[in-house]
């Protein structure tokens, strides 16, 4: 198995219920270092899983390429979303009541 922090395995003695992308157990440096300064390193765990599932190794190359392309894409979404709203700091003595 990989041994990449985003992604394990659903169930450990069964490798064909798959495996998931786990976002919660690290941390947002890791995450942006995975997606967009070592994307390599990212595709190489998918396609080490797609390969323990059995699939061919041309399936497990497309399939991760494709898997980290959608990955990066709902990254961008969620980045761009958080980038367009608008935040208005309230100074510090302001009284909010």
């Amino acid at each position: 198995m990989t041994n990449h922090k985003i992604v394990s395995w659903r169930d450990e003695s069964d490798l064909s219920k798959g495996f998931t992308i786990d976002l919660e157990n690290i941390s947002a440096a890791e995450l942006f270092a995975s997606i967009y300064q070592r994307p390599e390193e990212l595709i190489s765990a998918f396609a080490d899983c797609f390969l323990m599932m059995r699939y061919s190794p041309d399936e497990a190359s497309e399939m991760s390429h494709e898997l980290y392309e959608q990955t990066r894409s709902q990254l961008d979404t969620m980045i761009d979303r958080l980038r367009s709203k608008t935040y208005v700091p309230l100074p510090a003595n302001m009284d909010t009541h």
